[in-house]
């Protein structure tokens, strides 16, 4: 059973949810859709969980990539990436051939990051909003108005 603070925590971030996709819309972060869709909430014993499940790690986003190794199904991962961007390429073989080479320029300079680090401040502006929830919900419990 839900109980009214964990009613109103999932409300909070249910908007932050909203708010992250939207960021991710507008910073032309969203390829196939998988991180922006990656959160999800769970009301467990005690409590409310945000996890994220799926989708580039939040690090990359911000940080980007560092020049080096890449995972073994990397072009494969790439060829998904340039249909879910709408990349149009003649053939099966020329998508593959551009996976390959984007893929070896990754490994040999990485990836820029977002410089401004707007997950960081998402987050940040979150903590006030979770505080004010938890803050009300004492106040209601010992009835201060």
């Amino acid at each position: 059973m839900i109980n009214e603070l964990e009613r109103d925590l999932i409300q909070a971030l249910e908007e932050f949810i909203v708010k992250f996709k939207e960021e991710m819309a507008k910073r032309n972060k969203n390829a196939s859709g998988t991180t922006s869709d990656s959160l999800s909430i769970k009301h467990v014993q005690g409590g409310v969980l945000l996890y994220k499940n799926g989708g580039a790690p939040f690090s990359v986003l911000e940080e980007g990539r560092k020049p080096g190794k890449a995972p073994y199904d990397f072009i494969s991962i790439l060829e998904k990436w340039s249909e879910d961007k709408g990349l149009q390429f003649s053939s099966p073989q020329e998508r593959r051939s551009f996976a390959y080479l984007l893929g070896e320029r990754i490994k040999r300079e990485g990836i820029p990051g977002s410089p401004d680090l707007w997950l960081s401040k998402l987050l940040e502006d979150f903590t006030p909003i979770v505080s004010d929830v938890y803050y009300k919900y004492v106040k209601r419990q010992l009835g201060i108005k």
